[in-house]
This record gives structure tokens, sequence and C-alpha cells, in this order.
């Protein structure tokens, strides 16, 4: 079984002979229709029909992959889990996609191609040509050059920050489909093509942007979002690695909305507007309820983009299935329960005792990284040794109060924290650093001292 540390470089190399191990091309064919191998279908077709089959039964569609082959293991904290499961059953729709071109299990080909993939997915198009035409004994040493950025990129996607956009999913679904139709590309050429990953990854970006604009139109449903809720949305925009131009239409799309009717007129193929609809219709699940608001902002969503009531209902009867098959994954990754119970009114006050503290709020943050670090290591599932406990008690004494808004809530289920500490540090408690003398270069004119 796959046990490497992700912090160890030599995990993507590990998982790689694993996962061909582990691989089971019969089962694979076995859940594909047969029209998938019928010779009179030109093979990009049945190579696409397959992907969407695939994209469905493993749960990547929804961004909650199935671990059917146990790579992720239920030992590892819940990012890392659902980061390599989301990984196995990507690497399993690019095998598909060179079994329905003809070409039979062949670990070594299917390593090298997925490495040519991944450093396509990770904007290392330079790298993915040398890798798909290197030796087999080089691959170990190209794969240890891509597994710190890889799981980087995995871990901000593999969650997010309480009050944010739900993302994860879409984001998931983008990258699982940019990989299989960039194989398509490859097998139809018989060899990997940077030119076809650079427009590939455009066609991405624009759905990820419309993505995106269309769930910060969700979470303005009920209202403009908190100071803090755009704070921590506008962290999450940075965190897509759009380019510029995309990157700057979304935050003033966050400042000033644009009409749903815009984002349809982006979005010209039916599917890729199914696609936008049933990330928006996941996303106002992530979020445990539904306004009547949402709900009406979801239909007229639905009937901007083209699609009738009937579809839509479809959708989310579709979603609600998968939910009902697979519940070990529904709030595995959220904290919808929890969050019912929160009021605007909490995240407001927390907005603002950041903001009436901004430059105290900055000093904590540098002072505190390892806190930030540890509080993430928790949220995710992780564990802490008996000395990272200790530092991370006396800190969180001297910072809650302080700095719930990013050490706490801008972590997956870190309201869940602020709560708890809530209900057991003394209402009176200030940190030290509000009584001690701080360096001259944290004071902010007009700042307003806490307490």
């Amino acid at each position: 079984m796959f046990a490497a540390s992700l912090d160890d470089r030599s995990w993507l190399w590990s998982f790689l002979e694993d996962h061909a191990a582990r691989y089971d091309a019969a089962r694979v064919r076995a859940a594909l229709p047969p029209e998938c191998f019928d010779p009179k279908i030109p093979p990009v077709v049945r190579a696409r029909q397959a992907i969407r089959r695939l994209m469905r039964s493993s749960g990547l569609r929804y961004g909650m992959p199935l671990d059917e082959a146990g790579l992720g293991s239920a030992d590892r904290p819940p990012s890392e889990a659902l980061f390599l499961a989301a990984l196995a059953r990507e690497l399993d729709l690019c095998a598909a996609v060179a079994m329905v071109f003809g070409r039979g299990p062949d670990p070594a080909a299917d390593r090298r191609d997925a490495l040519a993939l991944l450093a396509a997915l990770l904007g290392e198009d330079a790298a993915a040509e040398r890798i798909s035409t290197q030796r087999e004994d080089r691959l170990a040493a190209e794969a240890a050059k891509l597994a710190r950025p890889l799981w980087k990129r995995g871990e901000a996607l593999a969650g997010d920050p309480v009050a944010g956009l739900p993302l994860h999913n879409g984001l998931l679904y983008c990258d699982a489909r940019f990989l299989a139709r960039l194989a398509v590309d490859r097998h139809r050429r018989g060899r990997f093509s940077g030119e076809a990953a650079r427009r590939l990854r455009r066609i991405v970006d624009r759905q990820r942007a419309a993505l995106a604009e269309a769930l910060m139109l969700l979470a303005g449903a009920d209202g403009r979002p908190t100071p803090l809720t755009r704070r921590i949305i506008v962290r999450q925009l940075g965190a897509l690695g759009l380019p510029g131009y995309l990157g700057r239409a979304l935050r003033e799309a966050l400042e000033w909305p644009r009409p749903a009717e815009a984002i349809a007129a982006s979005l010209p193929e039916p599917r890729t507007r199914r696609f936008i609809l049933e990330q928006v219709v996941l996303g106002a699940l992530a979020e445990g309820r539904r306004s009547p608001r949402e709900r009406e902002f979801l239909g007229r969503l639905a009937a901007t983009l083209g699609i009738p009531p009937a579809e839509l209902t479809e959708i989310e009867a579709e979603l609600a299935e998968f939910y009902a098959d697979h519940p070990e994954f529904v709030d595995r990754f959220q904290v919808r329960d929890r969050m019912e119970e929160l009021s605007d009114r909490v995240l407001a006050s927390v907005g603002e005792l950041i903001d009436r503290n901004r430059s105290v709020f900055l000093h904590e943050v540098r002072q505190g990284r390892e806190l930030t670090a540890a509080l993430a290591t928790l949220a995710r599932g992780g564990k802490l040794d008996p000395a990272q406990r200790r530092r991370l008690r006396a800190q969180l004494l001297d910072l809650a109060k302080t700095v719930p808004g990013l050490a706490l809530v801008a972590a997956p289920g870190g309201m869940l924290l602020v709560m708890a500490l809530a209900k057991i540090l003394p209402p009176s408690f200030l940190p030290s650093v509000l009584t001690e003398p701080r360096p001259d270069a944290d004071d902010a004119p007009g700042r307003t001292k806490a307490g």
C-alpha cells in the first residue's frame, strides 16, 4: 500500500508505481459501455464518452473522488486523502483513454504519460515535452521535481475556507477534465503537444473563472458579502493561478457583480453551461442550506444559461443520488451542519475586529506563522506532537481574540475552533500584543485599540 509522506519528494514516483500495480484494466473496461470500443466510431468520440462515464462513476464530477483502490489511505489527514484519491482517479481516466485508443496495459508508458500530463497541468510544458520522450531510468528523477509543486497545488484545492467560495469541487473537476482531454490529444497525435496543452489550459482557465464568478453571484444572493468574506474570496481568487486579465476581471466582478447574462455569454458550449450550473448547485449544497433567495437565484441562473427547469431538477436529483449512494463522502471536508448555527452577525463581528486592529493583526500574523500552520494541520485532520501542542495552546490563548480571521476562519473547519475557544476563554482576556510595545513599522495612523 502506498504510504510515502507527501513531504518526501519521492512520493509521486512511489504513487505511480503503486497505482500501476493496483490498476484493474478489466474492471475499468467493464464499467464502460460497449460503444467505447466500437471500431466503427472514431476513437476521439469514444474516448470522450469514456471520460464522461468515468468522471461521473468515480465521483470526480462532484468533487468527491472515490478511493476505490485505497491509495488515499483512511489514516491520512482528509486533505491528503482527498488529493490522493483525486490523483488516482485522474490517472484512471488517462489510462482508460489509452485503452480506448487500443493500447493495452503498459505500466512504463502509463507512468511516462502521467508525468508528462501532470507537468502540463502545472504549466511546465517544456518539462512535459522532455518527459514524454524521456528514458525509463530518468523518470523517477523527473517525478521528484514535480512532487512538491503538485502537492502544493493539490493542498490548495483540497478544501474551501469557511465563509469563502465552495470552489474545490469544480476545480478538481477542471483538473481532471484537462488531464483527460490532453490524454486524448496525446493519443490522437501519437505524441505530446505543448501547443495543445496551452490551448486546453486557456479553455479550462475560462471555465474556472466563470465558475468563480457564478459562485460569487451565489454568495451575494442573500446580500452583499461582508468585508471578511470578500477578503477570503480575494485570497481564493489569487490562489487560482489564472492569467492576469482573468484575475483582474474576477476581482472587479467581486466589487461590481456582472449579471448572469454576462457569464452565459462567455459560455457558448451547452456542456460547459451545464457544468457551471451543476457546480453552483453543488456550491449551494456545500453550505448546508439554501435560502429562498438562493433557490430563486439558481432558477434564474438556469434560465439564463438556457437550461430548462426540468434539467435543473435532474441535476439536483443526480447529486442527491450520488450523495445517497456514498454518504461517507458527505461532510467529510465541510462543516455544513455547524455552519447553519452561525449567523452573518458572527462573521461580520470577526471582520470588524480585524478592521479595528489591522496593524496588530498583521504583527501577530508575522509572529504566528507556526500557529497558522498548526491550525491548518489540525483543521485537515492532521496530528501534532506533544511539543507542538504545548506551543499551540500557549499561542492560542495569546492570539485567539486578535487573529481568528486568518489563523482560524481561513482554515477548513476553522470557525468550529473559534466557537470552541469562545466557550473556554474568559471574556475579558486580552492577548499580550495589545499591552506590549510594538515595532514602529506596525503602527498605523488612526488605528483604534481594542478593549
